[in-house]
C-alpha cells in the first residue's frame, strides 16, 4: 500500500467541497470489499482509498484540525489497510438485539481458532487463520469489532494466481461461508499486489 501521508488529507472545507464526489470513487471500492459471513458477521477488508476515506470521515465528524491530530488518525488507520504481507479486515459482530448479541458474544469465545481465508490454486487450497487482536478479547467474551488479518507470507504468489476463494467460520456456535465472486477476488488480489 502506498503510505497515506498527512499532505493526503484534505482540510475540512476543501473535503467537504469534494465529498460528494469522492465518496462516489469510495463506495464501489468499499462495497467490493464488504463481506457478508452468514447472517450475523461482516468482514470489511480495506485498501488505502477506503482507510483515506475513513481518516477524512474521522476528521470531518471530530473536527480534527491540527496535523499531529490528523497524523494520529492516519497512523491508527493505516494499519487496518491490507498490503502484500497480509489481507486486514474488520469484523462486525451484529445481531438484532443487544440481549442476543451478548449472549453470542460469550458463546463465540474461541472464534480465533475458527476463521479463516480460504483459496485455490492449482487444486491445491491453502487455509490462513485469521490473526486477531488478543487485546480485544476478554476472558468472558468477544468484542463485537475485532480487527484482524490473514497472513500471506509465503502464499502472495498463489493468492494471487488462486481462482477461488472464499471466507468461512467453522465455529462451533457459528458456521458459514462467503464464497467471492470474481470482482471481489479481483479487488482482494489487488490489495495483495501493494
Amino acid at each position: 500500500m502506498v503510505k497515506i501521508n498527512l499532505s493526503d488529507i484534505l482540510d475540512i472545507a476543501a473535503y467537504e467541497l469534494n465529498r460528494e464526489e469522492f465518496q462516489k470513487s469510495v463506495f464501489p471500492e468499499k462495497k467490493s470489499r464488504r463481506i457478508h459471513l452468514g447472517d450475523n458477521m461482516t468482514l470489511l477488508l480495506e485498501n488505502r482509498l477506503t482507510m483515506l476515506y475513513q481518516i477524512q470521515e474521522m476528521c470531518r465528524t471530530e473536527r480534527i484540525v491540527k496535523p499531529d491530530a490528523i497524523q494520529h488518525e492516519i497512523n491508527t488507520y493505516s494499519k487496518l489497510a491490507s498490503d502484500k504481507s497480509a489481507l486486514r479486515a474488520t469484523i462486525l459482530i451484529e445481531y438484532p438485539t443487544s440481549q442476543t448479541r451478548d449472549e453470542m458474544l460469550k458463546k463465540l469465545l474461541g472464534l480465533h481458532e475458527h476463521l479463516f481465508l480460504e483459496f485455490v490454486h492449482e487444486e491445491n487450497v491453502h487455509r490462513i487463520l485469521a490473526k486477531f487482536d488478543m487485546e480485544q478479547i476478554g476472558h468472558d467474551r468477544l468484542s463485537s469489532v475485532q480487527y484482524i488479518e490473514f497472513p500471506l507470507t509465503g502464499l502472495n504468489e498463489a493468492f494471487l494466481l488462486s481462482d477461488k476463494m472464499s471466507f468461512l467460520v467453522d465455529h462451533p456456535e457459528y458456521n458459514a461461508q462467503a464464497i467471492l465472486a470474481v470482482p471481489q477476488m479481483e479487488a482482494l488480489k489487488q490489495d495483495a499486489r501493494g
